[in-house]
């Protein structure tokens, strides 16, 4: 890709540096009804409108002309999704190392703040610290990006993060009572709880960055709230980092609308999520569970709700819990026939809806919170309508106990899944790899329907039902199924296979009859087993595929 060398010097990014110079240190009045800290006269200039234009812009044209190094310069191989022409459709292979421009906006706006504001603090904890730790969580999820990393290890590393916040001060000590006076200490507990907090809120990220735009969306709205509060705060350090990072986030949507250019990664998510989660903390005065974080869960519920459904869904089926799958929320809103575009663009709306709830908490909880409790109940199983999803009781409890009886036999698919996965790296004869995935479908009494095969038996004996199971736009698996399980159980075992089958294709192209594999002749909507190039990308790497 050639880049005008012209772009690279980004002139967004100069006329930054000239807003950003002090215009004066009158008097500012910070409205809200929270409590806001006087800014001192090194402080006060910031919040005019030029100075705050000044950063977004800093922001924008330091990460846009990152980008833009990072696309033209980067030349290996590592780091890169290529295309395979089913698995992953984009027309030139795209980097997955747009974290770097998250980061160079990071490193900038601590030194901004060092800086400009002449203070080695952000909130009464100390900027390195503050810096040091982001840092290790994006050197982290980057080096995930480049080579793998296990994902012990990843916790290991979050865990002594979350260490290092509990003893930087940014700790959880005290929970009150949003609606009345009261609060608790939370004494021993607050190292745990601040460890599970740098835990969850990285790792949602990650895991909401399954299409694109999406994290990168919500980045977005979370860096709009924490800067609009650090502002009726009085709090300049964390408005400083905050519109830097939202300058960001700009630019690397530009990149990341579909169909993206650049994917941010793992180490983007983890950075985004430790911006987010210190800054909630730091802002929460002496370590209170107050408004702020409240306000920062409200906007976070998308992820909040898709994550648990996840860990709900996969723990009773027996799958692990960070194996992915093709049931995320914004893939069954694709089922229902939205564009990728059209699907974005309502997800943005749910995000400015939870912004605005948001912020009503940050003002005023104990008048907010039951009014976004009374939205939630009315809202809620009309969402899981939509999504075809169990949303009166009777539907849960038939969900429920269809995956409790069929969990021995999902965790023995997934087993033999990834014995085939392993099998699948190494394999470089066709033929002996499909006969493999054979035996394997035989061992559940499952056969593939050849194209003149009408008849109903299975390989076990007794009655069967054949069942389609669309693996991509253009693919249908059709299989003979034992009639002793209901077909929803018999789509949950099955699904296991749908990862390896997909990777076998792509690596050898022709795929004998007698699996039951073809192509459609009519194009078929989406249904929430089909595999978006995204979901098979992301099924890849959680099968261990080579990449």
């Amino acid at each position: 890709m050639r880049v005008q060398r012209a772009s690279l010097i980004s002139p967004v990014a100069l006329g930054g540096f000239w807003l950003l110079q002090p215009k004066g240190a009158g008097a500012v009045e910070i409205g809200g009804s929270h409590a806001a800290s006087v800014p001192s006269a090194q402080e006060a200039w910031l919040y005019g409108s030029d100075a705050l234009l000044g950063l977004l812009a800093l922001g924008l044209g330091i990460a846009f002309a990152v980008i833009k190094l990072t696309m033209r310069l980067w030349s290996l191989r590592r780091g890169v999704d290529h295309p395979d022409g089913h698995r992953k459709r984009q027309s030139v292979p795209v980097l997955r190392v747009g974290g770097l421009a998250f980061y160079a906006v990071f490193l900038l706006a601590c030194l901004a703040a060092l800086g400009l504001l002449g203070s080695g603090e952000i909130g009464g904890v100390s900027l390195w610290s503050f810096f040091l730790l982001g840092s290790a969580l994006f050197w982290l999820g980057f080096a995930d990006d480049l080579c793998g990393i296990p994902a012990m290890a990843k916790l290991l590393v979050q865990i002594l993060v979350g260490t290092g916040a509990y003893l930087s001060g940014m700790s959880i000590d005290i929970v009150t009572n949003p609606i009345g006076q009261h609060s608790v200490d939370t004494g021993g507990f607050a190292l745990l709880l601040t460890i599970l907090w740098f835990i969850a809120i990285p790792n949602l990220f990650n895991l909401i960055d399954g299409m694109d735009g999406l994290a990168g969306g919500l980045g977005l709205f979370l860096a709009i709230l924490l800067a609009a509060m650090a502002y009726s705060m009085g709090n300049a350090p964390i408005l400083l980092v905050s519109v830097m990072m939202l300058g960001g986030f700009l630019a690397f949507l530009r990149f990341n609308f579909p169909p993206a250019r650049i994917y941010m990664g793992d180490g983007g998510a983890y950075l985004i999520g430790y911006f987010v989660a210190s800054v909630a903390l730091i802002a929460s005065q002496k370590g209170t569970v107050s408004s702020v974080i409240l306000a920062v869960v409200v906007a976070l519920g998308f992820p909040i709700l898709d994550t648990s459904l996840a860990v709900i869904r996969r723990g009773l089926s027996g799958v692990p819990l960070m194996a992915p799958d093709a049931l995320h929320l914004h893939h069954r809103l694709q089922a229902i026939g939205l564009s990728k575009r059209k699907l974005l663009f309502a997800t943005y709306g749910v995000f400015a809806a939870l912004s605005a709830l948001s912020f009503a908490v940050f003002f005023s909880p104990a008048y907010a919170l039951p009014i976004v409790g009374g939205v939630m109940l009315v809202v809620f199983p009309v969402v899981l309508r939509r999504l075809q999803l169990p949303h009166n009781l009777k539907k849960i409890k038939d969900c429920l106990s269809g995956m409790l009886a069929t969990r021995r036999h999902v965790r023995y698919a997934y087993a033999i899944s990834q014995v085939l996965a392993h099998d699948l790296e190494w394999a470089e004869d066709p033929s002996h790899f499909w006969g493999e995935l054979k035996a394997a479908l035989n061992k559940l009494n499952l056969r593939g329907r050849a194209p003149l095969d009408a008849g109903p038996g299975s390989p076990g004996g007794g009655e069967s039902r054949l069942l389609n199971h669309n693996l991509s736009d253009s693919l249908v698996w059709a299989l003979h199924c034992p009639s002793s399980l209901s077909q929803h159980q018999w789509r949950r075992i099955t699904r296991c296979f749908y990862p390896v089958v997909l990777g076998a294709i792509a690596k050898w192209g022709g795929v004998p009859d007698e699996l039951g594999i073809r192509s459609r002749a009519v194009p078929a909507p989406e249904t929430p087993d089909s595999l978006s190039a995204q979901t098979i990308h992301e099924a890849r790497l959680g099968y261990g595929f080579p990449r």
